[in-house]
């Protein structure tokens, strides 16, 4: 921990692997004891090393399963308050026809035909 770049190289020399992640470099060294494959990583940061060991998996915050089910129910919730919504239009234009032309006789709208030669 705290070497920098070039005195990592000169010990362990090139890496297998190198990756840029969340603004450190990520070096992965690959060795074979045998039959048995091992991998570590190199973390540096502004040149420096600030992780040595083992293969690092950022955790996982939600799985697709938990984030599917958020998504279903938001969206259930979603289309329950659009067809409550539509419902309550509909009676209340109704509503509002029927006050408008409740005991009117005139009527409001006659068609006209031209005559077709």
């Amino acid at each position: 921990m705290g070497m920098e770049k070039n005195e990592i190289l000169e010990i362990m020399g090139s890496p297998s692997r190198t990756q840029r992640f969340h603004g450190k470099d990520r070096w992965t060294y690959i060795f074979y004891e045998t039959e048995t494959r091992y991998e570590k990583e190199v973390h540096l940061d502004e040149g420096k090393a600030v992780y040595i060991g083992d293969i690092w998996n950022p955790p996982v915050e939600n799985s697709a399963e938990s984030v599917d089910t958020t998504h279903e129910s938001q969206n259930k919730a979603y289309i329950e308050s659009i067809e409550l919504q539509s419902k309550e239009n509909k009676s209340k234009s109704f509503s509002d026809y029927v006050l408008r032309t409740k005991g009117e006789d005139k009527i409001r709208y006659l068609p006209t035909f031209k005559q077709i030669k």
